[in-house]
C-alpha cells in the first residue's frame, strides 16, 4: 500500500482549540492536566501514583481489562469527558494557536473543512443511555452544536481564506434510515455520520 502524497487535509468536527468555556471545556489540555488524569486512574487502580516509577505504573495498567479502566475514568459533567485528549507540547500541539492564525504560521495547503448538522446529536442519544438526558436542553444542545463544531469551522476557515488559501467548507444533512439514533427529537446528521470520503484525511492506494 503506497500512501499518495497530500495535496491538502480536510478538517471534519473541528477539534483544534474547543476552547469555550460555555460547554464546560477548556481544551487543548497542558501536559500536567494530563499527567495528573492518568496518575489519577492508575492510583484507583493500584497501579501507584506520581509518586510511583512511571515503567512500572505503566507496567500494571498494561495488565488491567479496559473495562476496569474505563469505570476508573472520573466521572464528568461535560457531554465529552475533559480527562484525556490532546496536550500542549509546542510541537505538535501549541498553545498560541490564534496568535499563529493572525500571523500565517501554519501549513498553507488547500482546506476542506465542516461538520454535520447536528453532531450534538450522538451525545444526546449517549445522554439517554446513561439515564441524565434530562439536563442536556435544547438550548445547552444548540450551543454544544455552534460553539463546539459550527463556529470553530467557520473561524478555521476564515483563518485560511485570509492568506488566500484555497478553502471548501462543507455541512453534512445526510439523515438515514440506518444512521437513526433518537426520534424524539430526531438524531439528524450527527457526529460520524458524514461517509467515508469526508472522513478521511489520507488516501491510499494499492502498489
Amino acid at each position: 500500500m503506497t500512501i499518495i502524497p497530500l495535496h491538502g487535509p480536510k478538517i471534519p468536527s473541528p477539534t483544534a482549540s474547543f476552547q469555550n468555556p460555555e460547554l464546560g471545556r477548556n481544551r487543548p489540555s497542558t501536559a500536567s492536566q494530563i499527567t495528573a488524569a492518568w496518575y489519577n486512574v492508575s492510583a484507583t487502580l493500584g497501579c501507584g501514583d506520581a509518586s510511583s516509577n512511571s515503567s512500572a505504573v505503566l507496567s500494571c495498567m498494561r495488565t488491567k481489562a479496559y473495562q476496569n479502566i474505563t469505570n476508573a475514568l472520573p466521572a464528568s459533567s461535560s457531554l465529552v469527558p475533559t480527562s484525556f485528549g490532546p496536550s500542549i507540547d509546542d510541537v505538535v500541539v501549541f498553545s498560541d494557536l490564534k496568535a499563529r492564525a493572525v500571523a500565517g504560521n501554519f501549513v498553507k495547503l488547500p482546506l476542506l473543512i465542516g461538520n454535520a448538522d447536528n453532531e450534538a446529536g450522538l451525545f444526546r442519544a449517549a445522554a439517554v443511555i446513561e439515564g441524565v438526558a434530562g439536563s442536556l436542553t435544547p438550548s445547552y444542545l444548540d450551543a454544544v452544536n455552534q460553539f463546539g463544531f459550527t463556529c470553530p469551522a467557520s473561524g478555521r476557515a476564515n483563518v485560511s481564506i485570509a492568506q488566500d488559501i484555497p478553502t471548501w467548507r462543507y455541512r453534512w444533512f445526510g439523515f438515514f434510515p440506518n444512521t437513526i439514533i433518537t426520534t424524539d427529537p430526531p438524531s439528524g446528521a450527527w457526529v460520524f455520520t458524514p461517509p467515508p470520503p469526508f472522513q478521511f484525511t489520507f488516501l491510499y492506494r494499492n502498489s
